[in-house]
């Protein structure tokens, strides 16, 4: 009873320090005069003072005090009171920055080790702070950019060799500063274990040798190469902000075991028909049309019956034979049937097993880590209540605004009620493991729709003219009027320019312009929606394995740049050019014939072309064989290596995630559990972005909660909020419901919330992928380094029970 009459007085207290902060008067002396948009801004950014002050038997899940963000005492429906946070110990500010970095880092999918200080805290944010990212990244495209500038470069772009080292020094130093600011706050056991610091130690010695080594050849006038030029992308790789293209490298170790076994059955099956297609047609005196003898060696048999297997000179390899005699075509039938749709879908197949199981094992390993991060912010920030550690509402409201100091307090209510699942004011562990899955939901707050203008000049904003301007932009027509117009306008300037080319020009142009007035058919027709939705979603995934296809072809760029470059060149095809492509050695070769000579490796420009022409497959043998005849045949194993390491292995992985990932979208996930939670509580709340509804007055509240149709996301259409009368019973027969329906503020602020249906990040999208595979309060084993193969200790452990591991 003292106890109440205490947590009664306290809130008299804040009642009536709540009414003293709302009198104009004293906001008027007390307050600094500053811009009129600011006070719009910061006081719909905070919830005003709640009318449940006059119905006390109304409980409220949460209210905030007029004029900073502490939570007040709320009284139970069962006449009880919540936590008195006044009770709690205080928290230490180290001790709740580093709850707060543990959480980050749960949420961003970090796994980090870090002395435990205050200044070692202070330098580990700096190495994870934007700028610091943003500069990092800036580095390694110069880094990999500096091929457009060194022998052999982009024409006119070429500099001396001193400069271009000069530059790549300054890079090198700038990796090993970033790699130096890891040490600072990594535990030095910890740093020289992971493996990802000794690559890039090894990759700088590796790359000051080679320079030291060309510079020596040069100088004495000694063809020199840069055999150090392809291991630039490791650089990238091995840093902790492309974790997920590392990721992809290690699923692709792992997968390729298993897809070994395969290829070997598959060349040796090449290996035997390409015998018999030498003992078959190799005496027979055939030729190809260019006139080279019919599978004349063992080695040529080989490479034509593996470029058959993609199909890239199917029917032309059996032209010959089949002109000979009808009866070999059973040879080639026969051969393609077995290594073409027999193989190479097993080879599909295993890929997409093998790799979907290693990928679940690394979002195991994600997940179990970023638990393990949040059970140590738990164990930090939770406190002895009833002998149970509990994390109370007051230090959860810390930690939010910890993480973000500009956090809407009504956002963090909602977080708050939709964590604490039992109602019973406090987060327990398995509550709290949530967070971070919740964190990553997407909302984003509205307060003022009003654009600069609109704030710089309100009445010009306001005027008729200026409604008119809006309506006719926002108007479903706008589009076409603006095609039409823009069409017409283009073809009056023309004429009077009167200049033929131009007008054609301008015509063409038009014309495109009105195909995309078919745009609008995809936004009507909900297949077509469905299907651009699901692209739109999983379309920043696939920039991973974009990554990873970036990493190949430079390292195949460098290694034909050092190795082709000078041996073809485009002189044109007309009389009077240097015929050939400037080697004789392609004068009857179908490189020539078919105009094939841009197809070049003397810039990085045209090395990623010829490369990108390797990876779409057709006609690719015959860049290999031009290739093969101004050096010699050896060469087509470079083309060999390219298609077997780029298409059949990267580019399946690739078409198996997106397998994995287009079923998971197309599949109606358009939210998980905790997202649709949080969605429902914060349209009960009255806190939604709605779609504009007609209105007999005009406000700016109006724009506050009208919809942005813009940004081509699907408004969910809930049930509406239920107002505060609603709220007299809160509880069900035989239990106590603290919040009962969450309580409707829309009149106490003006803020508005939208939930994104964008994934935030690819974490986010690998994790849903297996959300229903991994128990929701599962630990796993400790997690110490992610780089660390420990696929045989997920196997080994049981399934449940996790959480008793970590006492």
């Amino acid at each position: 009873m003292e106890a109440l009459e205490r947590n009664q007085e306290s809130l008299k207290v804040v009642i009536e320090e709540n009414s003293d902060a709302n009198e104009p008067n004293k906001v008027e002396e007390e307050e600094p005069k500053t811009p009129r948009a600011y006070h719009r801004r910061k006081s719909s950014l905070q919830l005003r003072r709640s009318t449940s002050e006059d119905d006390p038997g109304i409980p409220v899940s949460i209210s905030y005090k007029a004029g900073d963000d502490t939570v007040e005492v709320s009284n139970l429906s069962d006449g009880s009171f919540a936590i008195d946070s006044t009770d709690e110990p205080q928290i230490s500010d180290l001790d709740l920055l580093l709850a707060a970095t543990y959480v980050e880092d749960a949420r961003d999918g970090r796994h980090s080790d870090f002395k435990v200080s205050e200044k070692h805290l202070k330098l580990y944010h700096m190495y994870q702070s934007r700028w610091g990212q943003f500069a990092l990244y800036i580095i390694i495209i110069l880094h990999l950019s500096l091929a457009l500038f060194e022998k052999p470069a982009v024409y006119g772009l070429e500099m001396s060799y001193w400069a271009s080292m000069t530059i790549e020094v300054g890079i090198i130093c700038c990796y090993l500063f970033r790699l130096a600011h890891i040490n600072l706050f990594t535990p030095v056991v910890r740093f020289w274990s992971d493996t990802k610091n000794i690559l890039i130690l090894v990759l700088s010695g590796l790359t000051f040798l080679d320079m030291v080594i060309y510079i020596g050849l040069v100088e004495n006038d000694i063809f020199g190469v840069r055999w150090s030029r392809p291991l630039r992308p490791l650089f990238a790789v091995n840093f902790p902000e492309m974790k997920q293209i590392r990721r992809s490298f290690r699923n692709m170790r792992r997968t390729l075991p298993d897809v070994v076994n395969v290829l070997v059955l598959f060349f040796f099956s090449l290996a035997i028909f390409a015998l018999m297609a030498f003992k078959l047609f190799g005496d027979r005196g055939l030729s190809w049309v260019d006139e080279r003898p019919y599978f004349a060696t063992y080695w040529d048999s080989i490479f034509d019956l593996y470029v058959l297997v993609t199909t890239a000179n199917n029917p032309d390899v059996m032209m010959p034979a089949f002109d000979a005699s009808p009866y070999y075509v059973i040879f080639f039938v026969a051969f393609l049937i077995i290594c073409f749709f027999v193989y190479m879908n097993i080879i599909l197949a295993v890929i997409y097993n093998n790799y979907r199981k290693h990928l679940k094992n690394e979002v195991k390993k994600s997940v179990f880590s970023k638990r393990q991060q949040l059970r140590k912010a738990y164990d930090i920030l939770s406190v002895k209540v009833s002998s149970k550690k509990l994390v109370t509402r007051n230090r959860f409201i810390q930690l939010m605004k910890t993480l973000d100091k500009e956090k809407n307090p009504a956002l963090i209510n909602v977080l708050w009620i939709v964590l604490d699942g039992d109602r019973s004011d406090a987060l327990d562990r398995a509550e709290f493991l949530k967070l971070a899955d919740l964190l990553n939901v997407e909302v984003s707050a509205v307060v003022d729709r009003v654009p600069l203008i609109g704030h710089l000049f309100p009445k010009l904003y306001n005027s008729l003219p200026s409604r008119f301007v809006c309506r006719v932009v926002k108007h479903k027509e706008t589009f076409d009027f603006f095609v039409i117009g823009a069409a017409f306008i283009m073809a009056i300037a023309e004429e009077i320019k009167d200049d033929d080319d131009d007008s054609r020009l301008a015509l063409d142009v038009l014309l495109v312009l009105r195909v995309l007035r078919l745009v609008k058919i995809i936004g009507s027709i909900d297949r077509f929606k469905v299907i651009v939705h699901t692209i739109s979603k999983i379309g920043p995934s696939l920039l991973t394995y974009g990554g990873v296809l970036l990493v190949f072809y430079y390292i195949f760029a460098m290694i034909g740049m050092e190795s082709f470059q000078g041996l073809v060149k485009y002189t044109g095809y007309e009389s009077g050019s240097e015929l050939f492509c400037s080697n004789e050695k392609l004068e009857k070769t179908d490189f020539w014939r078919d105009h094939y000579c841009n197809n070049n490796f003397n810039d990085v420009v045209h090395a990623f072309i010829v490369l990108f022409e390797l990876t779409v497959v057709n006609q690719w043998h015959v860049i290999a064989y031009g290739y093969a005849a101004v050096t010699n045949s050896w060469a087509r194993l470079f083309f060999m290596l390219f298609h077997l390491i780029c298409v059949i292995i990267v580019l399946n992985i690739f078409t198996a995630f997106v397998l994995e990932a287009f079923m998971l979208e197309y599949s109606a996930t358009y939210g998980g559990k905790l997202e649709s939670q949080l969605e429902k509580k914060i349209h009960e709340m009255g806190l939604s972005l709605r779609k504009k509804k007609k209105k007999t007055t005009t406000s700016q509240e109006e724009l506050v909660i009208e919809s942005d149709s813009s940004d081509g996301e699907d408004e969910v259409d809930l049930p509406q909020s239920v107002g505060p009368e609603s709220y007299a019973d809160v509880t069900q027969e035989g239990s106590s419901n603290f919040y009962g329906t969450p309580q409707n503020i829309s009149g106490e602020t003006d803020v508005r919330f939208h939930i994104s249906k964008k994934l935030k990040n690819v974490e986010v999208l690998l994790q849903k992928m297996f959300e229903k595979e991994l128990e929701e309060d599962e630990l796993g084993p400790d997690i110490s380094n992610l780089e660390e193969d420990i696929d045989d200790h997920l196997h080994s452990f049981p399934t449940q029970g996790h959480s008793s591991w970590h006492t």
